[in-house]
């Protein structure tokens, strides 16, 4: 009690301690740099525009630091992995269990095994037939309106 006012508990906690909504990850550049990333953390209460986001950032991360060319294609994984807490979680270590390479194909297929389970079986055709039969907003410039669906077109793939 501050003031004679009743401070809830969910106030009295340091935002990031007990719930991250964030992962640090430590990258080294090609000049030896240690840069910091930042991911979202996903969970099953999480909007499903989160996982889309997180999957774009860890991609991101992987073309600015090159993990896969330098043979550390694991790092994709574990880093995405990392971003993951619950169920979602569970899913992704049940998608990447047996694999033996870590490359962007299998990322990419471990990928769409998580977003089948989390969004339903259907989500892809569900997305395609969105694309395909969606027409442009007035309010929307050609170019706009491209870089639009190649953003939701990447998130389909």
């Amino acid at each position: 009690m501050e003031d004679g006012k009743i401070i809830p508990i969910k106030y009295k906690v340091e935002e990031g301690v007990l719930n991250p909504s964030t992962i640090t990850i430590k990258c080294t550049d090609v000049d030896g740099q240690v840069n910091k990333e930042e991911l979202a953390t996903y969970t099953a209460a999480t909007p499903k525009e989160t996982l889309i986001q997180i999957y774009e950032g860890i991609l991101t991360i992987e073309r600015r630091y090159g993990w896969i060319d330098e043979n550390k294609g694991k790092l994709l994984f574990q880093h995405f992995g990392r971003s993951l807490k619950g169920e979602p979680l569970r899913r992704w270590e049940k998608a990447t269990k047996n694999l033996r390479t870590f490359t962007l194909a299998t990322f990419k297929s471990s990928w769409n095994e998580l977003v089948e389970e989390e969004f339903g079986e259907e989500a892809y055709d569900d997305q395609i037939e969105y694309l395909l039969g969606t027409r442009k907003p007035k309010e929307m410039t050609v170019t706009e309106w491209i870089d639009r669906l190649e953003v939701i077109n990447n998130g389909a793939a």
